[in-house]
């Protein structure tokens, strides 16, 4: 079913046609899925690029990033430190790096594979929830990992875990604009995650799922439909994938803006 709505990016609002299909979302640790939820893949959209203009023309110039630890001081490597975020040299944001119990770290909420739902509290429309308001932050069906300070599987109460952990020294952690995530993309990459290195590890599926693939939350709003939000696949080059449905489950990378 084709349905025109007006999508806002943050920068302007634009009428996309949307072609959406129901399908059952598997959690992001496996089992659970939410199969009224909707995905709508939207047309292609090139990723900011940053760019050097030469004699011979201008060509993509790759990004680059500075590592944090995760009480916010220069990252060493070789050490005992572990990177917990990073600052984009070209845009001044700085991102949430994930943690990674697959790579043998500590497991946390803040896993790369834990999916959460899109809720907000911060203006705006307030994205709906699929579980009962107070529920208590549980590993039911593998939606989410339960961990001091988390009190909820989405997206609100994990921005409040990780400002109340204060991680790399910020307490004004918030959700990304599509645009934020899209220039993210490393297009120079032959394979998915389609995203800098340097951002660490990253969740992504396998690009022949088509509409089922999964993506990171943005804070971007369907006027159309206060249970519709945005999101940015990094298993695709060109990021055009939309997670839209608020009860969906997908995963989560935090950014702040300033120095």
């Amino acid at each position: 079913m084709n349905a025109n709505v007006t999508f806002k990016t943050g920068v302007k609002s634009a009428l996309i046609t949307l072609s959406f299909s129901t399908m059952a979302l598997l959690s992001a640790c496996g089992g659970g899925g939410d199969s009224a939820s909707q995905n709508a893949e939207v047309p292609n959209t090139a990723a900011p690029t940053n760019t050097t203009t030469t004699t011979g023309g201008t060509t993509a110039t790759p990004k680059t990033f500075t590592k944090y630890n995760l009480s916010g001081a220069p990252y060493v490597a070789g050490g005992i430190d572990t990177v917990g975020c990073v600052k984009d040299n070209v845009t001044g944001l700085t991102w949430e790096v994930k943690t990674d119990e697959a790579a043998n770290q500590t497991p946390t909420f803040r896993d790369k594979d834990f999916g959460y739902e899109w809720r907000s509290t911060s203006g705006g429309v307030v994205g709906t929830k699929a579980v009962a308001s107070g529920a208590a932050a549980t590993n039911v069906n593998g939606r989410c990992q339960s961990a001091t300070g988390l009190i909820n599987c989405d997206t609100q109460d994990y921005i409040n875990a990780v400002n109340a952990a204060g991680l790399c020294g910020y307490q004004n952690w918030r959700l990304p604009t599509t645009s934020e995530l899209l220039g993210l993309i490393d297009a120079s990459k032959t394979a998915a995650p389609y995203i800098y290195a340097d951002l660490g590890s990253t969740s992504f599926d396998p690009e022949t799922q088509g509409s089922s693939v999964r993506g990171y939350w943005a804070s971007d709003v369907n006027s159309a439909n206060a249970a519709q939000h945005a999101g940015v696949s990094f298993s695709l080059k060109t990021g055009n994938r939309a997670q839209w449905h608020s009860a969906s489950y997908n995963y989560v990378r935090l950014v702040r803006s300033g120095n």
